[in-house]
């Protein structure tokens, strides 16, 4: 466990992207700074296995995992997730599954909307995360942009599939 004191003089962001690289390290971090987590209302697949859908990545459970088809994975595999509320979202944490590296992400572009309705969306970026087992924050352009959804298109991964055990947003 690591404490950050509340004394600190680091500005807000500053302290949240400490906690969020300690966090990524495995630590349990204690602050007053202490990131939120917000929720995500629905989550859908362009492909999914059967009792692997969509929904176990939003259900707060690193041990299910959503996954691409076993017999029909067809590249770009496209992930649409709604949050609950519009929010100001600094981070969207992909995390790869617990056991195995089967379906780890390699190629992935990102996008998010202000909108749930309108078909609006907003490149965040391409990324490479060469099939990880680490989770892997994307951070959110500075500035007050609250978002609707974010999508993930997911162009490869370990094995020829796609698969991941949650997707987390943080304010």
């Amino acid at each position: 466990n690591v404490l950050i004191s509340t004394n600190l003089t680091l500005q807000d962001k500053v302290m949240r992207k400490i906690i969020l690289f300690l966090m990524c390290l495995g630590l349990s971090v204690a602050s007053s700074a202490q990131l939120k987590k917000v929720a995500f209302k629905s989550a859908t697949a362009s492909s999914y296995q059967n009792g692997e859908g969509a929904d176990r990545l939003i259900d707060n459970n690193y041990g299910t995992i959503w996954h691409s088809s076993y017999s029909s994975t067809s590249f770009p595999v496209t992930l649409t997730l709604t949050l609950a509320e519009k929010a100001p979202v600094d981070v969207i944490r992909y995390v790869p599954r617990q056991n195995g590296t089967n379906g780890n992400w390699n190629e992935v572009d990102v996008e998010y909307s202000e909108s749930t309705t309108l078909n609006r969306w907003t490149p965040l970026g391409k990324y490479y995360l060469n099939e990880s087992s680490v989770s892997y924050d994307f951070e959110m352009p500075e500035g007050d942009i609250s978002i609707a959804r974010v999508r993930f298109r997911v162009r490869s991964g370990a094995g020829n599939f796609a698969s991941a055990a949650e997707i987390e947003a943080y304010v």
